[in-house]
């Protein structure tokens, strides 16, 4: 031991670490850890004043001083087997740098009386990163003691042990098979959790595969790592075999769809990441897969689509009609320039300015609750209505059976003159020329829009917010995009959009009326994925909380 290294701790010393209390007493000889801007050299347990942790794993196989590399330390996971005494964040700024590391030496030389404590932290903007605590004891019989303490207190929490893992080698460019490599597999090795690594070969691979074999019995949680279209797949799959075991009728538009019990997780490496996003709060593929490590769960909606009377597929964030969906019908056309071809695409979608008529039947809930915001548990830094982690909105709605919603002031009708009437009737339509129609199911946040298409839509509450934006000219409409993309928050407030808070909604278009578009059915952008508007109607509707996923919500 360094001379200079604190004696046997004070038996005041304790580390709190998920509320429970763990007096170090005189069992551990020191515990040290490198300083960080100012912090004073040889800091003990009281002084350092840890307060409460979240413990993912924690091992006696320390690797010793000589395989330890501070600078990669801090920009790969595997930095989290780095020198003993050692406490640091661990970042991870550039994916190349991940793929030159070479891995630790396995053989190299173990410290049985070194505990190591691997925690999670809070970085900024609601990104997770590693941490963890060297502690050296007496002797390996207390160490040992303190690790099977330690293990038995994590067994209440419910996490993963088996995970099947479904990669898009093409996805982001070969970025999601980098991050699969340098991410994902070295945590689940830390963790010594089980897992079987699956590379998708074509198109709904990973949907075809839910659907012809039954994984239910041998795994506890999935994970997609790739874009949005890849998650679609496995959560398609999952849920389209989970009803056929089941016994229900996808077919069935007034089908009350079984929850799929195993929860799932997007690891982000595509090009827009929304649900990740929207979960967390970043696209972040270190802070989904922690997520992931410690087991959280999180139950969302999803919003069926029928095609007519036939079933297509479930949507996780977004559904758009007009503008938004011939933009992503161009974009298809220039994929060669990568992710610039989406502002190419809207500048010539915007110049045809393409309007569409057609008939739009919406569903409203029968029960109006006026709450006058929600209870922030979190924090008072977010405002109100925002869905968050320990949202009590999406709280009340797992416990009530009848969906409720609460009219927000700046929500309109599609006929002002007809709003008294919202909260008597059940069925409202109307025949309306429009640029954009928009369902929200989740706020579907982005990069490009922060704030979501809908901030104060909520992950779990069983209802979409519907947008409805009128025929406008080219002019507004950029102004509608761009405040989108500014992340004002205010583009539903603006005069010429109307927005209804619904369970479901269905559209059928009036060809004889729609007027300069190259496709008079036109196309819907549905997770960012293209669906063409069939000849008869298009029907969609929410199942609240239909499905769980590796996830707390947006933090603070």
């Amino acid at each position: 031991m360094n001379e200079n290294s604190p004696s046997s701790g004070p038996t005041s010393e304790r580390v709190i670490i998920n509320d429970k209390v763990y007096k170090l007493k005189d069992s551990i000889e020191f515990l040290k850890f490198e300083p960080r801007n100012g912090d004073p050299p040889n800091t003990t347990a009281e002084s350092l004043k840890i307060k409460k942790c979240e413990i993912f794993f924690s091992r006696i196989d320390h690797l010793a001083p000589t395989h330890f590399d501070e600078k990669k330390s801090r920009s790969c996971v595997c930095g989290c087997r780095g020198r003993r005494n050692f406490i640091s964040f661990l970042n991870h700024k550039k994916l190349k740098k991940l793929a030159e590391q070479k891995p630790l030496d396995k053989k190299s030389k173990i410290i049985p009386n070194i505990l190591t404590i691997f925690l999670l932290r809070r970085a900024e903007k609601s990104k997770w990163r590693i941490s963890y605590l060297a502690c050296e004891f007496k002797d390996d019989v207390v160490c040992k003691n303190w690790k099977e303490k330690l293990d038995k207190d994590l067994k209440v929490f419910n996490r993963p042990k088996n995970l099947l893992i479904f990669v898009n080698p093409f996805g982001g460019k070969g970025k999601a098979k980098l991050i699969c490599n340098h991410f994902v597999r070295p945590l689940l090795d830390l963790a010594n959790l089980q897992y079987k690594v699956i590379e998708t070969r074509r198109a709904n691979h990973a949907r075809d595969s839910m659907l012809t074999k039954d994984y239910g019995s041998t795994v506890d949680g999935i994970l997609a790592v790739g874009g949005d279209g890849l998650f679609s797949e496995v959560m398609n799959g999952l849920l389209i075999r989970s009803q056929k075991d089941a016994g229900k009728n996808v077919d069935n538009r007034n089908e009350n769809f079984a929850a799929f019990e195993h929860r799932i997780a997007a690891i982000p490496a595509g090009s827009t990441n929304a649900f990740a996003y929207t979960l967390h709060g970043t696209d972040d593929p270190l802070t989904a897969m922690l997520h992931v490590l410690v087991g959280d769960k999180r139950k969302i909606d999803l919003c069926s689509i029928h095609c007519g009377e036939k079933f297509d597929r479930f949507a996780f964030t977004a559904v758009s009609f007009g503008f938004l969906g011939d933009v992503l019908k161009s974009s298809e056309k220039l994929r060669c320039l990568g992710p610039p071809r989406y502002l190419v695409a809207g500048l010539k979608t915007a110049v045809k300015h393409p309007i569409y008529t057609g008939t739009i039947e919406y569903h409203s809930p029968k029960i109006l609750q006026p709450t006058g915001g929600t209870t922030d548990l979190v924090s008072s830094t977010l405002p109100v209505n925002i869905c968050h982690a320990n949202c009590e909105v999406c709280k009340l709605a797992a416990e009530n059976s009848t969906v409720q919603i609460t009219k927000a002031e700046n929500f309109k009708s599609f006929n002002e003159e007809k709003s008294s009437k919202i909260a008597t009737e059940e069925i409202q339509n109307a025949e309306i020329s429009f640029v954009h129609v928009i369902g929200v199911v989740t706020p579907a946040l982005c990069k490009l829009s922060p704030s979501g298409l809908s901030p104060t839509c909520h992950l779990g509450d069983g209802i979409m917010h519907l947008a409805v934006i009128k025929e406008i000219s080219p002019f507004r409409n950029g102004i509608y995009i761009a405040s989108i993309m500014a992340n004002q928050n205010d583009h539903l407030t603006k005069s010429f959009v109307d927005v209804h808070q619904v369970t479901g909604f269905s559209y059928t278009p009036n060809l004889s009326e729609s007027k300069t578009c190259e496709d008079g059915l036109g196309t819907w952008n549905v997770d960012g994925e293209i669906l063409p508007q069939p000849e008869n109607t298009i029907h969609f509707r929410m199942h609240k909380q239909l499905i769980p996923v590796f996830a707390r919500g947006i933090e603070p």
